[in-house]
């Protein structure tokens, strides 16, 4: 009888643990990286810091003149009053390092989005801007134009190179994991600047987002600024106004650090994908794994490396990040 308790009582312990290991894999699995080259990459989990913005070299020579079409979008919300604001000069930073981003799918839909550089060859945008919930599938391609203001392109624009975003959102769209990066074919960064990380994130901290809604003049820039209301450990809501064509867009504080990127709305209050620590440990590691400019980043080091061989990628030896 005793024997027959122990094993009942080790067979209890030994299920416990098949369970609690079978969540803790849930959850790592959730951050994992996945791309649409069918490729997976599992989380690591390094130290993290804040990183810093980075202002950008101011040129005229990718400037060009671009279409203005008819796209389609996907409602949100404004707050009671309108409170948003056109940006007129997009090339100044931190604007310039706002973009408009087009995603294209198999059915010959073009939905729009917006996002934020956040290094030389990549922008940080929600999840949902690049892998679409109601398809089910990647874009057959993207393309993003910082800065663009009606039909004027400041800094030209890119395609992608790559697409990546969470197993916890292109598995099981949760908006936990809403969250994407998109790699270009070319280091417009150099010339827009880039924002800063941060996991600093509390109610009443003034923030910003500024992206381009679709209730506005197409591939117009407007911004808001206000006070976060409240976070939580993956999300963080404010009273911002926003619109559809802003998903992806930065909630980012006075230093130019990204500490949300705007996903959601709600009746009275909007609310996006916090940049908590394991998401700053997601973006700075898989940097490394996605760059389309070899040697150009260094996530453990948190410096950008010489490439002798780009002279433009020269200038960025030893800048922080």
């Amino acid at each position: 009888m005793v024997i027959k308790i122990k094993t009942t009582i080790l067979f209890f312990f030994f299920v416990v643990f098949l369970l609690s290991g079978n969540e803790a894999i849930h959850a790592e699995a959730s951050l994992d990286l996945v791309t649409n080259h069918e490729e997976i990459i599992s989380f690591k989990n390094f130290p993290i810091n804040d990183t810093s913005s980075y202002k950008g070299i101011e040129t005229n020579q990718n400037e060009e003149t671009i279409c203005v079409k008819d796209y389609f979008i996907q409602e949100e919300t404004t707050i009671g009053r309108d409170d948003r604001e056109k940006i007129i000069n997009t090339k100044i930073f931190p604007y310039s390092a706002c973009v408009f981003v087009t995603a294209t799918y198999r059915s010959g839909e073009t939905y729009i989005g917006s996002g934020s550089m956040i290094s030389p060859d990549t922008v940080l945008t929600a999840g949902h801007v690049i892998y679409n919930k109601k398809l089910k599938q990647w874009p057959r391609s993207v393309t993003v134009y910082p800065g663009v203001n009606g039909s004027h392109a400041p800094f030209g624009h890119s395609s992608s190179s790559k697409l990546a975003s969470l197993l916890g959102w292109t598995r099981r769209f949760d908006p936990q994991y809403d969250i994407g990066m998109i790699k270009l074919d070319c280091p417009l960064g150099i010339n827009t600047g880039w924002f800063g990380l941060t996991s600093i994130a509390r109610a009443g901290l003034k923030v910003t987002s500024t992206g381009y809604p679709g209730d506005k003049a197409l591939q117009t820039m407007w911004t808001n600024s206000g006070e976060i209301s409240s976070v939580t450990p993956n999300h963080v809501y404010y009273r911002l106004d926003t619109f559809g064509g802003q998903s992806g867009s930065a909630v980012y504080n006075s230093a130019n650090q990204i500490v949300a990127v705007h996903a959601y709305a709600q009746d009275r209050q909007n609310f996006g994908t916090r940049t908590n620590a394991a998401i700053i440990n997601w973006i700075k590691n898989d940097l490394k794994n996605m760059s389309s400019f070899p040697g150009t980043y260094g996530p453990i080091l948190d410096k950008y490396f010489r490439v002798e061989r780009n002279p433009k990628l020269k200038l960025l030896t030893d800048s922080p990040m």
